[in-house]
């Protein structure tokens, strides 16, 4: 199966920006890092779907050359470390489009997958009556439906090189920061 991935060009129409995972987050305009914790957040919600978009902690880069992030969750402080990744990660964002507004290919079986081929081949163990498919899965001799002719197609939205390493218990933070 192949899917299309496709890159904006710095000079075209920006797109709006999407949501990101829960483990990323934008750090300047254009560098999204990782956020790596030991252990489980534990966020108190009636439903599982409230958890999205609920104020976690205050994340802080020192801007003074030491570039050490630390992260305060409620009473408590986490000390971490930038570390750049050994393989960069995509983030992409899925877009589905109508059947309707571009052309479609749907990709049909290949002449040495047809019955007629099969006979020559001397393969004796194969059905003659089971149904040719396409590489997609569907059956070549109908149309596609309404969910089939849905293309999804794939855009890189950015690419993640560091992450916040925060490898240390948190420290409890007594009384108020000034």
């Amino acid at each position: 199966m192949l899917i299309p991935v496709t890159f904006n060009p710095p000079g075209s129409q920006p797109t709006p920006p999407p949501k990101l995972p829960m483990a990323l987050a934008k750090v300047s305009h254009d560098e999204v890092v990782l956020i790596e914790l030991q252990g489980a957040l534990e966020v108190e919600v009636t439903q599982p779907t409230d958890k999205n978009g609920k104020f976690v902690g205050k994340l802080t880069i020192d801007e003074n050359g030491s570039g050490k992030p630390t992260l305060m969750i409620g009473h408590h402080l986490l000390e971490g470390n930038i570390t750049p990744l050994t393989k960069p990660l995509a983030i992409l964002t899925r877009i589905t489009a109508d059947a309707g507004s571009r052309d479609t290919n749907i990709s049909s079986s290949s002449v040495s997958d047809a019955p007629s081929d099969r006979n020559n081949r001397g393969d004796e163990n194969i059905d003659m009556n089971a149904m040719d498919c396409d590489d997609d899965g569907g059956d070549s001799g109908t149309q596609p439906s309404a969910i089939q002719s849905q293309q999804a197609q794939w855009e890189a939205v950015g690419i993640v090189k560091r992450k916040i390493v925060f490898s240390k218990r948190p420290m409890p933070i007594v009384g108020r920061l000034s």
